[in-house]
């Protein structure tokens, strides 16, 4: 009788740390599932705030506030789906707005850099060279000569 019930006791043990570890293995499934589809939300509405908001100084600060989440969370969950930092995601978005307004006006380089909310002229070439390997003028130089050229072929192309 007593072997009996140290069998049953054992037996009865043994379900529950089965069950114990099925329960833990599903919840641990379903948390990374929602944990990558959190990451991916999160990701996506950075995103299309600053393609709503590029033409503006956003600051991270502003930007957290206004999506209700933490700097470094932001950050982290955009980098982690898109595999780049939001500051070169708004950088590489004006400078693809900067390219059609080149291409479809003869505005100045000026006018272009106020538009897309650089503190300067100076900054906006920086940046405009650093993403597509030619200045500013030089871009303009080409269109006036080939009127060909495609924004998305020349940030495709160039290297961070």
């Amino acid at each position: 009788m007593k072997n009996e019930f140290a069998f049953r006791q054992l037996e009865k043990n043994a379900l529950e740390n089965l069950l114990i570890y099925t329960t833990r293995m599903f919840l641990e499934s379903d948390r990374k599932e929602n944990s990558e589809y959190k990451s991916a939300t999160v990701a996506e509405q950075v995103k299309k705030y600053v393609d709503k908001h590029f033409r503006e100084n956003i600051k991270l600060d502003d930007l957290s506030s206004a999506l209700g989440y933490c700097v470094g969370h932001i950050c982290h969950q955009f980098k982690k789906i898109y595999s780049m930092s939001i500051i070169n995601y708004m950088l590489r978005r004006r400078v693809i707005e900067a390219l059609v307004m080149f291409e479809n006006s003869d505005i100045s380089i000026q006018q272009v850099s106020d538009s897309l909310g650089f503190d300067s002229a100076q900054y906006f070439s920086y940046i405009f060279k650093r993403f597509t390997h030619i200045t500013p003028r030089q871009y303009q130089s080409q269109i006036r000569k080939t009127h060909i050229i495609n924004p998305e072929y020349i940030i495709s192309n160039a290297e961070f």
